[in-house]
């Protein structure tokens, strides 16, 4: 159906006026809607181009510390051992020979070592109302090695062989307790061992001590 025809006394410039100016307006809408989509693109490839900063409130991240190692609990020390005092002990020394606790006679051996800072004096085999002295000086190198810093540490041995002095008031059979003791040079003694002397022969008590 023809358009109507346009009122009279409307000139065609007019008409085509209003064309245009509607044309324009719609290339300026399609103009806004694309430069908004090609703003849209641009800020979504620098936000995926740009690095990705920290967020400002998450604290920065630190190292977590090394946990503490617990000291190694401290071992107690042993008690401190107080020094000889030369002025209150008395000598050292070991009865070797003979071994077990009682001897049994007439003829009896004994011997071992004793050692003191002031030196020996003697080595006594005492027996109830009787005192019979050891040889001392005996060679003993092996306790010099054993036990250094002592003077004549290496004759520092003593031996006793013979018989032990009888006992009037026994008839058959001679059973004492035989004391054994180191004197120092100073007059310091120390017991070294303690044995059971016995003689079952009472003809052989009138022997000399030491034949």
């Amino acid at each position: 159906m023809p358009p109507p025809p346009s009122p009279p006394g409307t000139p065609p410039k007019r008409r085509r006026f209003g064309t245009a100016r509607l044309f324009a307006i719609v290339l300026a809408i399609i103009g806004t809607i694309a430069g908004a989509e090609f703003y849209a693109l641009h800020q979504a490839r620098q936000a995926r181009l740009a690095p990705t900063a920290p967020s400002a409130s998450a604290p920065p991240a630190t190292a977590p510390a090394p946990s503490a190692t617990p000291a190694p609990s401290a071992t107690p020390a042993p008690a401190a051992t107080p020094a000889a005092n030369p002025a209150l002990e008395g000598p050292i020394g070991a009865i070797d020979v003979p071994a077990a606790e009682a001897m049994i006679g007439p003829r009896v051996q004994l011997s071992g070592w004793a050692l003191d800072p002031a030196g020996i004096r003697a080595v006594e085999l005492r027996l109830p109302g009787v005192t019979v002295p050891a040889t001392t000086g005996v060679a003993r190198r092996d306790v010099a090695q054993l036990k250094p810093g002592f003077p004549d540490g290496a004759n520092g041995g003593f031996e006793f062989t013979g018989d032990l002095p009888a006992s009037p008031s026994l008839q058959s059979a001679d059973r004492r307790t035989l004391t054994i003791v180191a004197v120092a040079k100073d007059g310091r003694e120390t017991v070294l061992g303690v044995k059971s002397a016995r003689s079952t022969r009472p003809s052989d008590r009138s022997r000399p001590v030491g034949s």
